[in-house]
């Protein structure tokens, strides 16, 4: 046995005794599995106990090996890493999207943190009396010692889906639970396998220092579990997420369950013929719990373990204390007993480190589920490690997120005013844009201003605020887009679509068209581009009324259905708002990206507002579906207030812009207030939006989660969102297909501003466009007129 003349030699690594296995100086050996945790946050209870299977396997399977499960909780920055480095990918509008993305990486970086899990299985060393005297002959028992362990580990990793750490990473996890500076600094300790590893990594004693660790300047606050709180699956969730550098440990030590079963029954029916005639009731319940323990792990087939669990707290000394409180408060209060004083600190500090739980001075014997339960095992979704745009959950975890990655991305988003719609979908566009998506963009403005302009002209794009006197929007297909030859010139999805999104006009009324109707109106339509007008980039409506009284039809029926069709198209574009749609299109956008505020056409006539919607989302289907081969976004702001004009309309639009995509990567993108327009949408429209935001509302959760089939964990999360009326923040339930994302949503001050839409705000972005076109010059601007303000 070595002296302990210093104090690496109370540490035991020595030397590898394999790519895997670790030897230790007392003969015993280890090693470390990693492995990727468990994500339950969003899961419900039964998810999670079909989780902790696998848990409940491993314990049950440690035969005679000590498992250490470890958990570490540091700051992480690497997903707003992962973020930046796309910005090699940008294709254009280099001058906002860059330093927007950079601005996004440093805000939410600040929030940033990563768990991460790790197993170290440890099996004593076997008693050999000539292995104390003889060198040689204790090597060969660890060698063999270390064959079982590593028999075990190979069956034990399958459960978990795990693997082998080799001995550098082995001993980075041992920096980073022991030398805290040294783990910060990125430090990479050149490990010589011919010296002792310990006196390697040890880098100096640590002393106490009121009632914390202290290594090389850097404090640990070390806390032990002393009574338990009943455990659930997924227990451990309560303390994964909080602000605090952590690393927890809990030592999973199997037992002989059938002798200790026999020997707690045959104590407690001493001890009970015992208090029978002298005992106390507080000594006679102390059996009865023992008595009932014992039943309880016979009767469903358990195992009992000897445990403890440790938590290492670090970072600067008052926060560790006030978080020590807080977890032994949270601790008491579900009936639990954790203890932080000044006896713990350095014992469990050592015990707590990979591979040195087996010397804990304290070990509780509790069952399988309870253990389990337990493991401090709790990871969370970071979302695509190529993420397009970036966003940080509740928990603190930095979530990559991504629109061109998803062959079918319609998306949908749930807000009442001021929940933070404009502002996140704002910077959604200037993050996305410059990698190469397309955003076409529809909204009703306030009277105040726009939510999008200075988002698309920050871009050098154009956004227009219709103005029913001076602009015409042509729904129909430019020349350029068809082929002017055979029967079909104008391709089959922009025909159908076409027809089906004017369907109301040219029945009066009504969103559906008869068999007839919908060939006479296609028929016509192709007939229209058979003869391309001279001059014209694209017919007028005026001249598919013609086509369709002109056009030669294959039966009485489509004749028919023509003439009608022809008749209420006629009626309306001799309406004063029918008018303005004889005329050619005047209405300017541009390419790639731009915007429309339609907030004029509301206010000169509801009816107006509808027609204009609908010939606006052809043109920006034409203009993503057709004339493009980049991924595209028609988004559609305030549907509600569509919707409330003519719902069937509306709806019908969105089913038909929805289904025009030719190509992949191209998406309907809808933004609403609430429960009426879940209600009339689609439901096969609602159904394929699988990018979703659902933030804060007062009301109608339930109803809304029975259509958009919500389940009970996000569901719930979703109603206890805070009123975001006082917060500097806003919540925001992130759906990426069948994943739930609990979003803290912050921004930094550039999209602040950029997206704003207080009243306040936009009177003053209302004037300053008028000053510069530059998006610099005018942010700059708004701050001057805040400040003065």
């Amino acid at each position: 046995m070595q002296k302990r003349n210093k104090y690496s030699n109370y540490y035991y690594w020595e030397t590898p005794l394999s790519n895997e296995i670790i030897g230790h100086n007392d003969g015993a050996v280890s090693c470390m599995l990693n492995w990727d945790g468990l994500d339950c946050e969003m899961d419900d209870k039964q998810q999670q106990h079909a989780k902790y299977q696998a848990l409940y396997k491993f314990i049950e399977g440690l035969d005679d090996c000590v498992a250490e499960f470890h958990h570490w909780r540091e700051k992480d920055t690497r997903q707003a890493e992962n973020y930046l480095n796309n910005n090699i990918k940008i294709k254009r509008g280099r001058h906002f999207g860059e330093p927007v993305r950079k601005a996004m990486a440093q805000h939410l970086s600040q929030f940033g943190w990563n768990n991460e899990c790790a197993i170290v299985l440890y099996r004593k060393p076997q008693a050999n009396l000539l292995s104390q005297w003889s060198r040689k002959s204790a090597f060969k028992d660890q060698v063999k010692n270390a064959e079982r362990l590593q028999k075990t580990a190979d069956n034990l990793k399958r459960i978990i889906s795990g693997s082998f750490a080799d001995p550098e990473h082995y001993f980075k996890r041992v920096i980073q639970s022991y030398w805290r500076k040294g783990y910060k600094r990125g430090y990479q300790y050149p490990l010589d396998f011919r010296e002792d590893l310990a006196n390697q990594v040890i880098y100096q004693a640590p002393h106490q220092e009121n009632g914390m660790v202290k290594i090389d300047g850097e404090y640990t606050k070390v806390i032990l579990l002393y009574h338990y709180p009943d455990a659930d699956p997924a227990w451990f969730l309560n303390l994964s997420a909080i602000s605090c550098e952590m690393h927890a440990c809990q030592i999973v030590v199997p037992t002989d369950t059938r002798r200790l079963i026999d020997k707690h029954s045959q104590a407690s029916e001493k001890e009970s013929v015992e208090q029978s005639r002298k005992g106390t009731k507080y000594r006679q319940r102390a059996i009865q719990d023992r008595e009932d323990f014992t039943s309880y792990v016979a009767q469903n087939n358990l195992s009992i373990f000897k445990n403890a669990f440790i938590l290492h707290l670090h970072g600067p000394p008052d926060h560790i204390q006030a978080m020590s409180k807080e977890i032994e408060d949270w601790v008491f209060y579900n009936q639990g007993l954790a203890k932080s004083h000044d006896d713990i600190q350095s014992h469990f500090f050592r015990a707590g480190q990979p591979g040195h739980g087996a010397i804990s001075g304290f070990l509780r014997q509790d069952e399988t589920w309870q253990v389990a339960n337990m493991a401090p095992a709790i990871v969370y979704d970071k979302g695509t490690l190529d993420p397009e745009y970036l966003r940080v959950t509740s928990s603190g975890q930095l979530v990559g997120l991504s629109i061109m990655q998803h062959t079918v991305n319609h998306g949908f988003t749930v807000a009442m005013t001021g929940a933070g719609k404009g502002v996140d979908k704002g910077c959604q566009i200037i993050e996305t844009y410059p990698l190469g998506l397309d955003w076409f963009i529809v909204e009703v403005g306030s009277n105040e201003g726009s939510t999008y302009q200075w988002v698309v002209e920050g871009f050098g794009k154009t956004f227009v605020k219709f103005d029913p006197d001076k602009h015409v929007i042509n729904p129909l297909p430019d020349y350029d887009l068809t082929s002017g030859e055979g029967k079909t010139p104008v391709p089959i999805k922009l025909c159908a679509g076409t027809v089906s999104a004017l369907a109301y006009l040219l029945t009066d009324g009504k969103t559906q068209l008869s068999s007839h109707q919908r060939a006479a109106a296609e028929e016509a339509l192709q007939n229209l581009y058979r003869t391309p007008i001279e001059g014209k980039t694209a017919p007028r409506m005026d001249h598919y009324c013609q086509s369709l009284d002109q056009t030669q039809y294959n039966s009485q029926p489509q004749k028919d259905a023509a003439k009608r069709m022809a008749d209420n198209l006629s009626s309306f574009l001799d309406s004063s708002v029918g008018r303005r749609f004889t005329m050619d299109g005047n209405l300017s956008l541009s390419k790639e990206l731009c915007g429309v505020d339609l907030k004029g056409a509301l206010d000169a006539d509801p009816k107006l507002l509808i027609f204009c919607l609908t010939s606006l989302s052809l043109r920006y289907a034409q203009m993503a579906f057709f004339s493009s081969t980049n991924p595209a976004r028609v988004e559609m702001d305030e549907v509600h207030v569509f919707e409330r004009i003519a719902p069937e309309v509306v709806t019908n639009l969105c089913s038909q812009i929805s289904r025009m995509g030719r190509k992949d990567y191209a998406g309907l993108d809808l933004i609403t207030q609430g429960l009426h327009e879940l209600r009339t949408m689609d439901p096969e429209i609602v159904a394929s939006t699988t990018l979703r935001n659902l933030m804060y509302r007062k009301e109608d959760h339930d109803e809304m989660a029975k259509i958009l089939q919500i389940p009970k964990t996000p569901l719930q999360r979703w109603k206890n969102f805070p009123n975001p009326e006082t917060l500097n923040w806003r919540p925001s339930l992130c759906q990426v297909q069948d994943k739930y994302y609990d979003l803290f949503l912050s921004f930094p001050e550039i999209v602040l501003n950029t997206c704003s839409t207080s009243p306040l705000d936009l009177s003053f972005k209302s004037q300053i466009p008028a000053e510069t076109g530059d998006i610099f010059q005018r942010l700059e601007r708004l701050k001057q007129l805040k400040s003065a303000n």
